[in-house]
């Protein structure tokens, strides 16, 4: 059975973060394919070009963003743009994360543990509170924080990594 049988998206809007390769590129084009107006987002403009025309290729319609999500102001930039295009959002996905570093826990600076803690956990909150005042006017609100098996499992020498990806169950 093929997406759009599974469920219909079609007039939503949804932005996918770190949509530019690997799961993120995945769900970026299951959600082309589904219907959804994508809005794709991370730091590689040609990496993220591929996407929107890989999702245009299935008969989807997708723009990008270049965004670095450790800074606040390409937060609300993604934010802006995608309302300014389509607006409304329907559907977030927070899947963007970093690990940019393999080291000791005695090793790591203070730069960059707030560097992995900005991209990991600063930058879905703070897509959560923007994109959540948008879509509760809308009384229709998707949120999707991806985890990592780092958040459940001590990774070796993934100190701030591992503090960052981990998610509350119900």
């Amino acid at each position: 059975m093929s997406i759009p049988n599974l469920f219909d998206l079609r007039r939503k809007v949804s932005i996918i973060t770190g949509g530019s390769r690997g799961i993120g590129k995945a769900i970026a084009l299951a959600f082309g394919e589904a219907g959804t107006k994508v809005g794709v987002a991370a730091p590689n403009v040609n990496l993220l070009k591929e996407v929107v025309k890989e999702i245009q290729a299935i008969g989807g319609e997708a723009f990008y963003v270049k965004c670095d999500l450790t800074r606040d102001n390409d937060i609300y930039s993604l934010i802006e743009k995608t309302t300014e295009r389509y607006g409304r959002i329907d559907i977030l996905v927070n899947n963007a994360g970093i690990s940019p570093w393999v080291k000791k826990s005695e090793e790591v600076t203070k730069e960059m543990w707030e560097e992995v803690i900005q991209a990991n956990l600063l930058s879905p909150f703070l897509l959560c509170r923007e994109a959540g005042k948008i879509m509760m006017k809308q009384n229709w609100v998707r949120i999707i924080n991806i985890a990592s098996v780092g958040g459940l499992v001590a990774l070796p020498r993934q100190i701030a990594y591992c503090a960052t990806k981990g998610r509350s169950f119900r």
